[in-house]
């Protein structure tokens, strides 16, 4: 670990000779005004403390200066309290200086580094990677001054305050050295961990302060209280600034890449120490593979042989793990990024849903911060092209006729908004501005009119689940039948919603719905037209949400028709009925 720390420190001062060539000035100036910032918000802290010790007292407190016993009582307090103000006013016009002169040392060194736009808000990333950078200056500066000043004033506290600082130092970099748990933690919770740290100094220098003014010889009042402001502000300061220089070693790459002309910027890779990937690795499998399974798979002896299966879904890593005596299983693990995927994965794989065809879910746990689901998976493979093209459509019929369970239904619906929900929330004014005739705009038009209708008459179309990652590598063939491995984003939607808007597949859609019927007795009061508008409006919301405006136009006639008709077939309907 310390040499980790060395080569961030290292990094972190060629960043700032980098920095002092190319701006040196608005550098210097920037933590000038931040100094005068931070005491002035020092100051400001302080003398609310002496206005309150006058508003308790009856006349003027004898450790104050003569100049200031002469003005009276009542005055002082009234001039302390306008002093605070002016400071407090000050350190506010000073954070906007720093603001300002951050803007323009940021633009500087944008225009001397000669490159072209390497990412999305590099802009942004640079300004705040000179302000963390100038901060942290202007805080080391700050504690150096305040630990000088109070060497003259109070030198047993700067003792205590230096000794504690280098026990925390040492605590630290021994801790990370030995213990792998103490440098995760560190490097997924390094400032709530320093944070804490700089509480336990404060409480170190104020009891301190307490022994001193019992049994030593303590300095006056007045340096008392400031040497104890400064020491809460010499920890903040502390912390703030290590993790500020963190903050920047973590965005190495880019940073090399912006203010360095010899520097390209790379992405990461995600394979390093921190990805997923790196428990993947065949000599890294069995720290934890065992492990897990046999935590919850009973029969599991040991792992015979683990292979790759092609999950199509970014930075999701899937094994497929066997046992003689247990069978087979598919191991998932998600990145940190991908931990909602996984919750939601997992919420509907607990239920075993009948019908439903996904693996039977048999583990939900963490694996060094990463989730891991476990599935048991019966022999089998995955399917080639032309199997997968027309297993897809399988499926969805499939999934026609798997009715959600009610708690599921509640809890999609407390969560996360349906197709009709939806619908309202498209952008009609892109679907005028895209129009490009006359006939076009009259579609838009003729479909406003009518979105609250449509939005209402799919609203009380039953659900059915929504996979939209149905595709070649998300199904999996075995002597039993076929399942989806992939469950990340599903959602309850209305019947008919997921299918694709080509005349084929519509026409497959009538068949499977017609077949469902026999299976769901809730959809026999539906017309068939009422699920081909649903299936028509999922594909034009999927086709605004990927601003093909144009063609989500070209679907407009046919659900328009659809709509017409669905109303229709509910109205014979409710007359034969009535």
């Amino acid at each position: 670990m310390l040499a980790e720390v060395w080569r961030g420190l290292r990094w972190s001062l060629s960043l700032g000779a980098k920095i002092a060539r190319v701006v040196p000035k608005l550098t210097f100036l920037l933590v000038c005004v931040a100094l005068v910032s931070q005491v002035a918000m020092l100051l400001a802290s302080f003398l609310p403390l002496k206005v309150v010790i006058l508003l308790g007292s009856e006349g003027v407190p004898g450790y104050l200066p003569s100049p200031l016993k002469a003005v009276g009582r009542d005055a002082l307090i009234g001039l302390l309290s306008l002093i605070t103000v002016g400071f407090f006013v000050v350190h506010l016009m000073a954070e906007k200086i720093v603001d300002l002169l951050t803007g323009a040392a940021t633009s500087r060194l944008l225009a001397k580094s000669h490159k072209l736009v390497l990412f999305e808000r590099q802009e942004e990333v640079a300004a705040g990677a000179y302000q963390r950078f100038s901060r942290a200056l202007a805080g080391g500066v700050f504690v150096a001054l305040a630990l000088l000043g109070m060497s003259f004033v109070y030198p047993l506290m700067t003792l205590v305050i230096l000794a504690y600082l280098t026990a925390c130092v040492v605590l630290i970099l021994g801790l990370g050295g030995f213990s792998q748990n103490f440098r995760e933690r560190l490097s997924g919770k390094l400032a709530p961990t320093l944070n804490f740290a700089a509480g336990v100094g404060f409480f170190v220098a104020f009891g301190f302060l307490v022994i001193d003014f019992i049994f030593l010889s303590p300095p006056g009042v007045i340096f008392a209280i400031v040497s104890l402001l400064l020491t809460r502000m010499i920890m903040l300061k502390c912390v703030n600034a290590i993790v500020d220089l963190s903050s920047l070693s973590r965005q190495r790459s880019k940073l090399d890449a912006l203010f360095f002309h010899g520097r390209v910027f790379v992405p990461p890779s995600g394979t390093g120490e921190k990805s997923v990937w790196s428990l993947v690795e065949p000599m890294r499998r069995d720290e934890w593979l065992n492990a897990v399974m046999k935590e919850f798979v009973d029969s599991w002896t040991n792992c015979n042989s683990a292979s790759w299966i092609q999950s199509g879904v970014p930075n999701v890593v899937a094994l497929r793990v066997h046992d003689e005596e247990a069978g087979s299983f598919l191991v998932k693990l998600f990145e940190p990024g991908r931990r909602a995927l996984a919750l939601h994965e997992a919420t509907l794989t607990a239920e075993n849903i009948s019908g439903l065809p996904a693996p039977e879910l048999v583990g939900n746990t963490q694996i060094k911060n990463y989730h891991c689901l476990i599935y048991r998976l019966g022999d089998g493979r995955q399917p080639d092209r032309e199997e997968a093209r027309y297993l897809q459509e399988e499926i969805r019929g499939q999934l026609l006729v798997v009715q959600p369970p009610q708690a599921l239904l509640q809890l999609f619906s407390r969560s996360k908004p349906s197709l009709w929900q939806r619908l309202a929330d498209i952008e009609t004014n892109r679907l005028l501005i895209s129009s490009g005739t006359e006939k076009q705009r009259e579609l838009v038009l003729r479909f406003l009119e009518v979105r609250n209708a449509i939005s209402e008459h799919l609203r009380i179309l039953p659900l059915v689940f929504v996979n939209p990652d149905i595709n070649q590598s998300s199904v999996y063939l075995t002597e039993m039948g076929h399942c989806l491995l992939n469950w990340g984003r599903w959602s309850l939607d209305p019947i008919g919603s997921g299918w694709r808007d080509g005349p084929k597949q519509m026409e497959k859609l009538r068949t499977f719905f017609e077949t469902a019927k026999a299976g769901r007795k809730d959809l026999h009061q539906y017309p068939v037209e009422g699920a081909e508008l649903a299936a028509l409006t999922y594909s034009f919301e999927t086709k605004c949400a990927r601003q093909l405006y144009s063609e989500a136009i070209d679907l407009l006639p046919l659900m328009l028709e659809k709509f017409e008709a669905s109303v229709r077939s509910n109205h014979l309907a409710s007359s034969a009925l009535s």
